[in-house]
């Protein structure tokens, strides 16, 4: 762990009882630090050092003795206290990722004619983040920001286009969800992965999405389609919608309608459904997991499930990650995951 550029050294560590880097798609990562008193005449020294400071920068490597990788890169946010006559004296660091600057204010703006992966470009830029961003192809007339934070604002985008968003140390990253992608990570019960708990249920299912819009100057009807199967397969032998149609909706009328979303051409508006369609689908097994310490395990990637009920066993999309260190159990990760097929 590193302060201020400043490593902590051998004293101040023997105060910390555990260490956490909290990351999830869609929020800043978190960094927590616990540290515990073990005498009564030590004093607070310890309690008030420097690097604790409100802004100071804090990086955070996780791994194996020299297989160490950085997990986080941020600021110190908050510092929380604890005193009591009968327990030592603790004290709680906390620290956000660079995505935190994001979420301050809340801003009423326009933008004329540019793709959403320009609107990412400036905002990043503005927020003192360099942009690593995938170009997102459809130019869009007017595109309001109604009284929302830059992350929202930006979260919003991602979703209608099948984007994720998240910081990396000093990079804002601003690109495509790829669920056909090949897993990063395999997990097994035979090896890393401790326990698995998968969830699955058609209930918020639906077998396609409609978008209806309006086009002013031809007076005419805008109507986008994504229908069942059209979401990207993780694998599985069918989809989500697919399964809904074949079991519940032979007739092709559990469809999510949007009409309250502004579109001014038929590509955004099938690009839309799609995008919603897909995000829906994810929702058909939902998991969480503990694996013995992964470093590898982040948000945004594709994970690979075996060992487990051919049910349930197949690519996962890592929706976010605890990466815990403390003395009674040492390294462990615990994480969740979403699937779109069976």
């Amino acid at each position: 762990m590193v302060f201020g550029g400043v490593k902590l050294d051998k004293l101040l560590m023997t105060f910390v009882s555990s260490a956490s880097v909290d990351l999830a798609v869609g929020k800043p990562g978190m960094f927590t630090l616990e540290l515990e008193g073990y005498g009564e005449s030590q004093g607070f020294s310890w309690m008030e050092d420097g690097r604790f400071t409100l802004g100071t920068t804090v990086e955070v490597k996780m791994g194996y003795q020299d297989r160490l990788s950085t997990m986080f890169f941020g600021e110190v946010i908050g510092v929380d206290g604890s005193f009591s006559s009968s327990q030592p004296p603790r004290l709680t660091v906390r620290a956000y990722d660079l995505s935190h600057r994001l979420t301050r204010g809340e801003k009423r703006r326009t933008f004329s004619r540019l793709k959403y992966s320009d609107i990412a470009r400036t905002i990043a830029a503005d927020a003192g983040l360099t942009p690593r961003v995938t170009d997102s192809a459809d130019v869009h007339e007017y595109v309001e920001q109604t009284a929302q934070s830059d992350l929202a604002f930006l979260l919003k985008l991602a979703e209608e286009i099948r984007y994720h968003l998240y910081v990396i140390r000093k990079e804002m990253v601003f690109q495509p969800i790829s669920n056909k992608s090949k897993a990063s990570v395999k997990m097994s019960l035979n090896d890393d992965l401790m326990d698995f708990n998968p969830n699955l249920s058609l209930a918020r299912q639906v077998s396609g999405v409609i978008v209806r819009g309006w086009d002013s100057t031809k007076a005419v009807e805008i109507v986008g389609r994504a229908n069942a199967g059209q979401e990207v397969s993780m694998g599985g032998r069918r989809s989500a919608s697919r399964l809904v149609r074949d079991t519940f909706d032979r007739s092709g009328k559990a469809v999510r309608l949007i009409t309250d979303h502004p579109v001014m051409t038929r590509s955004e508006a099938d690009k839309l459904a799609e995008a919603r369609l897909n995000e829906i689908s994810l929702d058909f097994i939902e998991a969480t997991g503990t694996a013995r310490g992964r470093a590898d395990l982040l948000p945004g990637e594709i994970i690979e499930i075996s060992g487990v009920s051919k049910w349930f066993s197949g690519r996962y999309f890592l929706t976010g990650a605890i990466h815990l260190y403390d003395y009674a159990s040492g390294y462990t990760t615990t994480f969740s995951a979403r699937r779109n097929a069976l």
